[in-house]
């Protein structure tokens, strides 16, 4: 999953990038700015998510293991 997500986040920066360079008139370097802030930020929920899942699951485990 976090693979499809890094995928997702790189076809997603891409176009936008590629966007904002071409349509809306963005420098170069501020279009592959924006791709990398999309493509890092998308590819890093799932496992963000996952972390907190994984801590919130855990929480719960030692509050319910018998002392």
């Amino acid at each position: 999953m976090a693979v499809i997500a890094l995928l997702m986040g790189s076809f997603l920066g891409f176009f936008g990038g590629f966007t904002a360079w071409g349509i809306f008139g963005w420098s170069a370097g501020s279009a592959v700015t924006l791709y990398f802030a999309l493509a890092l930020g998308l590819g890093l929920l799932p496992f963000i998510a996952a972390a907190l899942r994984r801590g919130a699951s855990s929480k719960a485990m030692a509050a319910t293991a018998p002392n």
